[in-house]
């Protein structure tokens, strides 16, 4: 959004390393739960946040939701918005349904934004705006919609080189474990990149996208069964101008609708489908080029900005 050149003067709060530190604080080497210092933590942020609206006094404030233990009270923002008349935009990630503690909080966050934005299931808002179970007593459903995030199109670009062959990035957990085994059974070539879990080698953001950019082929997977998502990671590779291999879902075939991707449904076709992109350069590189061009095209920094302008009505 700061890139669309449709906002005016933008201050970043990073609300997560705070909390983090008020928490660390209360606990005071203790190794309590975090959950029980929460509401004391919760004043405390709000007392800072308090401090920078009205010093600030924002027209909009974009807020990104993080960990339950570390994110904001909700009721804090409701009633920040309400003593300084700013519109609350905030975006939704990952959720587990079987979760009472998330989607408890989502439905509290839903309640006091003036837009919301569910980046990957347009499946879960049609849940949510019906109230089924375990949305039942969700309010202000209304302002629920899919708005996928952008990259940052200086990081997520083109590289002019491809030192990879096939990249699988993102932590080793769920699927993407078992579609690695898959591929390392079947004496594939490729390179592991990223993640969070332990045995993982992290990368740093920027890393992280020159290596998308650098691969001829950036394998997708999903992560749950249970968790049909759009990953961010679609958008970061074909922002990137590489080939997606995208595992077939019915979030990813929606959005990927008529773009230049190929998708796969099990290791087998899988490895198959690896096998004759790379047999095939001119092909491929011709099919990430076009579908580069129209993900830029039709998302990007104002598209996105202007809709929630629009959305918020400012």
């Amino acid at each position: 959004m700061v890139g669309s050149g449709l906002l005016g003067e933008v201050r970043t709060i990073p609300y997560q390393r705070d909390m983090r530190w008020i928490l660390n604080e209360l606990d005071n080497g203790a190794n309590s739960s975090k959950l029980q210092h929460l509401p004391a933590a919760g004043e405390r942020l709000r007392l800072m946040l308090d401090a920078q609206m009205r010093e600030f006094r924002p027209d909009l404030v974009v807020y990104s939701l993080t960990w339950v233990q570390e994110a904001l009270p909700p009721e804090v923002l409701g009633n920040l918005k309400d003593a300084y008349g700013f519109k609350l935009f905030s975006q939704i990630w990952d959720y587990d349904e079987s979760n009472p503690l998330l989607v408890d909080y989502d439905r509290r966050i839903i309640a006091v934004s003036d837009l919301v934005s569910i980046a990957d299931s347009r499946a879960r808002i049609e849940r949510i705006r019906r109230r089924e179970p375990p949305y039942a007593n969700y309010t202000n459903v209304d302002v629920v919609r899919f708005l996928p995030t952008i990259p940052e199109p200086g990081l997520f670009k083109p590289a002019g080189r491809r030192r990879f062959g096939v990249t699988i990035a993102g932590s080793s957990e769920g699927r993407r474990v078992e579609v690695v085994r898959a591929l390392a059974e079947a004496g594939v070539d490729f390179h592991r990149a990223g993640g969070l879990v332990a045995g993982d080698a992290f990368l740093s953001t920027e890393e992280y996208a020159r290596t998308l950019a650098e691969s001829k082929i950036v394998i997708n997977t999903q992560t749950a069964p249970e968790r049909v998502q759009l990953k961010g990671r679609v958008a970061q590779v074909l922002s990137c101008g590489s080939f997606l291999l995208e595992e077939r879902n019915p979030e990813s075939e929606q959005f990927l609708d008529g773009y230049s991707v190929d998708l796969w449904s099990n290791p087998a076709e899988l490895v198959d489908k690896i096998q004759w992109w790379l047999a095939h350069p001119a092909q491929r590189e011709l099919a990430a080029d076009l579908a580069r061009a129209r993900y830029v095209r039709e998302h990007n920094p104002v598209t996105y900005t202007r809709t929630i302008l629009d959305a918020v009505g400012l």
